[in-house]
This record gives structure tokens, sequence and C-alpha cells, in this order.
């Protein structure tokens, strides 16, 4: 019997990264495992990965996030007005805000949109900086970081959106039959 493992994300386990490492080490010994693993570039992984064939996704999609950043920007009058004024601001705040992303795909999704929002407050380069720079790179703090923006107000709502959602996890029905 052979068997193939492909493991998303090492870096979001919860536990000894070490451990996790050592327990991949031993399983990756059997000539009939055959393991491939995603994660972040940490040291932990890197230094025990290093002689292993290696894909830096990050740099692939690069090039797509960055399209995407612009053009989601490009879509505010706000950002285009800041560009047509500021444009080697404007490309080095996307260079700042890819660069933070470290190749997540839906940390720049939803960067992009605050960024958007900022544009069309009519922020400026120093306050744009300032909110790169004090966002967290972490996706689940980035979620923190937007709820504890979000008003009082929205905040109720978005609970409850989450009590359905957990309702029907738990009692298994389907979200669409909920709106019925």
């Amino acid at each position: 019997m052979k068997l193939a493992f492909l493991i998303d994300g090492l870096d979001e386990f919860s536990d000894d990264y070490k451990k996790l490492v050592k327990i991949l080490h031993q399983a990756n010994q059997t000539a009939a495992v055959k393991i491939c693993a995603t994660s972040r570039p940490w040291n932990v992984f890197r230094d025990e990965y290093r002689q292993n064939p290696t894909l830096q996704l990050e740099q692939l999609t690069l090039d797509d996030m960055k399209l995407f950043v612009e053009s989601k920007l490009e879509m505010s009058p706000g950002y285009c007005e800041f560009a047509d004024t500021q444009p080697a601001e404007a490309r080095q705040i996307i260079a700042d805000l890819l660069g933070k992303a470290h190749g997540v795909f839906l940390w720049v999704t939803v960067i992009s949109g605050l960024l958007e929002t900022s544009f069309q407050e009519g922020a400026r380069t120093q306050e744009l900086r300032a909110i790169i720079d004090k966002l967290p790179e972490e996706i689940s703090e980035l979620f923190q970081y937007i709820w504890k923006r979000a008003s009082p107000r929205f905040r109720e709502e978005a609970s409850r959106y989450f009590q359905i959602i957990e309702f029907s996890k738990t009692y298994r029905v389907a979200l669409y039959s909920l709106s019925l």
C-alpha cells in the first residue's frame, strides 16, 4: 500500500511545531509514504525541509494579487485621484500591502477593501501608511482587528448571523432553508 498525504497549513498547527516536524519526518522515512505540505516559510519548517524540493507559491501568486489589488482600488475614485497626484506613493502603498500579506490572498482581499474605504474618506499618505503598518499579519488577528473597528450597531447584527451559522452547523440545517 502506498500513501500520499497533502497537508495544507503546517503553520496553523496549534501545538508544538517541532513535534509535528518530527512526526512528519518519521512518516516520510517509509518509501510507501509521500508527503506534500504547505506552510508559510517559518524557520522551523525551512530548517527541517531545506533538502526537500520547495515551491514558494507566494512568488507565483504575487502578480495575480497585485492585479487584484490594483483593479479593486482603481474602481475607487479616491484612489484614482491619489494615484494621479502621487503615483510613486500609490505604487509603494500597494507594494507594502503585498509585502505584508505574505502571499495570503484572503488577507489582501480584506485589506484592499479597508484601503478602498480610506481612499474614499480622503486619507493622506501618512494615514494610509499608518493603517498598513498597524495591520496584523495573521489572518485570525486581522479578523479580530476588523471586529474591533466595527461599530457596536453592526456587531450586534453580525453576531446574529454568526449565531445562525452556528445553529445550522449544530443541527445540520442548510443555511438557505433557514432563510425560507
